[in-house]
C-alpha cells in the first residue's frame, strides 16, 4: 500500500471516530486541575480509568506528592521496562536505539493542568462546561492543553483496540505542573531514564493551525536584594542611601537588555523572520514581533521593607528576563550585572532562582520536515501555509531538547482564550492535529488502519 493510501486511512479512522475525541475532550475539561494548587487528583483517575478500560499499559510515578504523572505505551518496539519499577531495569530497557525503517518510538506530551479561571462574571459560559458546540470545544484547558492531552489518549486507544497496527512505539508522557514549570512532572521524567529510547517528542500545545513551534525562549529569574540606611521620611529626598530610591534605579534602565543581539544561522533567520510576524498577527500588536529576537523583561514583584527593616534599609525585586534563541544565558548575565554596577551604588546583592537555557529543533530533523509537510497538506485549503516558528515563550519541550531528543509543539488554539476569558478550541483544528500526528506516526513509526 503506498504511503499517501496509508494516511488517507488513519484520516479516515480519525473522522469516524471523532465524537469519541470530542467527547474525551469535554471530559478532561469537566475535572479542573487548576495551577496553583495542584489538585490532580479527580483527573488522574479518570485518565487510569481510560487506560485500564482500554488495555494501555502504564504506570503512576508521583515523585513530589500531589503532583502525579502518568507515562504510557503501546507498540512492540517500545520496552515495557521502563514502566516497571526497578531502577536499574529501567536503566538497562531504556536505552535509544537507532531508529530502523518505520519503526521510530515517538512520544506525545501532555499536561493536565490549566491556569485559574479568573473573574468568572467575565466569561460568556461556565469555564468547565466542556461543551461541544458544532464548530469548537468550551471551557479552561481546551486550547492550552486538555484537547491535546484527549488527543494522545485517543491515538493510544486506537493502536491498543488493534484499529491501528505500528511497528515502532507510542509513549504517554501526562504531567500535572507544566503551567508552574515542569520541573516536578516532564524534567523529572526526563532527568530519571523516561525519555530514553523516545526518538522525537510531540506536544500538543496551543499554537493555531498554521504555527509548527520548533524553537522556544530560555529564562533567567532573579530575585534582587538591595539594602540601604535609615532615615526620617521628612528628608528621604535628600537621603542617599535610600533602598527604594537605589532599586528603582536599576528597575529604570531594564531596556538597556535590550541591545544584547542574537546571532542566528542562515537556515534560521527565515524562521526568525516568519516568527516575528506570527507574533504580531496574533497578538495583534506591531512591535511585538521582537520579541522572538530580543530579550524580554518582567518586573514580578517589588517589596519594601519587612518586619525588621524599613523601607529605607530593604527593598527586593522578582525580575525575569526571556532569553531567545541567538543569545547565551551567559550574555544576558553579564549585561545585568553591568546595570547593577551603572547604579553607582552599593547594597546590591541577587539570588536565581531560575536559569533555563533556550532551545530549539532544528526545522531539517525529519520529525519537523515531515510534519511540516503533513500540516500543509491539511490545510491547503486555508490561505496561507504552516510554518516552522519559534515561540515568544517557553513550555515542557525544552527538557526533551537539552536531552538532543527532537521535539515540536503543534496545537489546537484560539490564543485570545489562552490564559484568558472564553477559552475554547476549533474542532477542525482538533481533527487536523491528530490527522498530523498520525501522519507523521505513518511515516516514521509504520502506523497504519488493521484492515483485519
Amino acid at each position: 500500500m503506498k504511503q499517501q493510501e496509508i494516511k488517507k486511512g488513519l484520516w479516515a479512522l480519525a473522522d469516524e471516530t471523532r465524537d469519541e475525541l470530542l467527547s474525551l475532550c469535554s471530559e478532561l475539561i469537566r475535572r479542573p486541575n487548576v495551577n496553583p494548587p495542584i489538585k490532580a487528583r479527580e483527573i488522574t483517575e479518570y485518565i487510569e480509568r481510560y487506560l485500564k478500560r482500554w488495555g494501555i499499559a502504564y504506570r503512576k510515578l508521583e515523585p513530589y506528592k500531589g503532583k502525579p504523572i502518568l507515562v504510557a505505551a503501546v507498540g512492540p518496539s517500545w520496552d515495557f521496562g521502563c514502566l516497571k519499577e526497578d531502577a536499574a531495569v529501567q536503566e538497562a530497557c531504556a536505552k535509544t536505539a537507532p531508529i530502523s525503517e518505520n519503526s521510530a518510538v515517538l512520544c506525545i506530551n501532555g499536561h493536565t493542568d490549566t491556569v485559574p479561571p479568573g473573574d468568572l462574571s467575565k466569561w460568556d459560559f461556565d469555564p468547565y462546561c466542556g461543551t461541544v458546540t458544532g464548530t469548537q470545544v468550551l471551557g479552561r484547558g481546551s486550547s492550552d492543553m486538555l484537547c491535546g492531552v484527549a488527543i494522545g489518549l485517543h491515538m493510544a486507544r486506537m493502536i491498543a483496540q488493534g484499529r491501528v497496527c505500528i511497528k515502532g512505539g507510542l509513549v504517554l508522557h501526562l504531567v500535572s505542573d507544566e503551567e508552574s514549570g515542569g520541573d516536578y512532572g516532564t524534567r523529572w521524567l526526563v532527568e530519571h531514564g523516561y525519555a530514553r529510547g523516545i526518538h522525537g517528542v510531540m506536544l500538543p500545545e496551543p499554537t493555531t493551525w498554521n504555527n509548527f513551534e520548533t524553537g522556544q525562549k530560555g529564562g533567567i529569574t532573579y530575585k534582587v536584594r538591595c539594602t540601604g540606611s535609615q532615615a526620617h521620611m521628612s528628608v528621604c529626598s535628600f537621603h542617599h542611601d535610600h533602598a527604594v530610591l537605589k532599586l528603582l534605579s536599576l528597575l529604570k534602565n531594564l531596556e538597556q537588555m535590550r541591545t544584547i543581539t542574537a546571532v542566528y544561522s542562515p537556515d534560521q533567520e527565515p524562521v526568525v523572520a516568519y516568527s516575528k510576524e506570527v507574533a504580531r498577527q496574533l497578538l495583534k500588536n506591531p512591535d511585538v514581533g521582537d520579541a522572538i529576537d530580543h530579550v524580554t523583561y518582567n518586573v514580578r514583584s517589588v517589596k519594601s521593607g519587612d518586619a525588621q527593616y524599613s523601607p529605607y534599609e530593604l527593598c527586593e525585586a522578582v525580575i525575569s528576563f526571556g532569553i531567545p534563541a541567538g543569545v547565551s544565558n551567559a550574555a544576558v548575565k553579564d549585561v545585568f550585572d553591568q546595570l547593577i554596577r551603572q547604579t553607582g551604588y552599593d547594597g546590591f546583592s541577587y539570588e536565581i532562582i531560575r536559569d533555563k537555557e533556550p532551545s530549539l529543533t532544528c526545522a531539517s530533523e525529519p520529525l519537523i520536515a515531515r510534519g511540516l509537510e503533513i500540516a500543509n497538506e491539511l490545510w491547503r485549503h486555508k490561505q496561507g501555509h504552516v510554518g516552522a516558528v519559534y515561540q515568544w515563550a517557553g513550555s515542557d519541550a525544552k527538557y526533551y531538547r537539552y536531552a538532543k531528543i527532537p521535539a515540536f509543539q503543534y496545537g489546537p488554539a484560539n490564543i485570545d482564550g489562552v490564559h484568558g476569558y472564553n477559552e475554547c478550541a476549533d474542532i477542525e483544528e482538533i481533527l487536523n492535529v491528530e490527522k498530523t500526528y498520525w501522519g507523521i506516526l505513518s511515516e516514521l513509526s509504520g502506523a497504519r488502519v488493521n484492515e483485519k
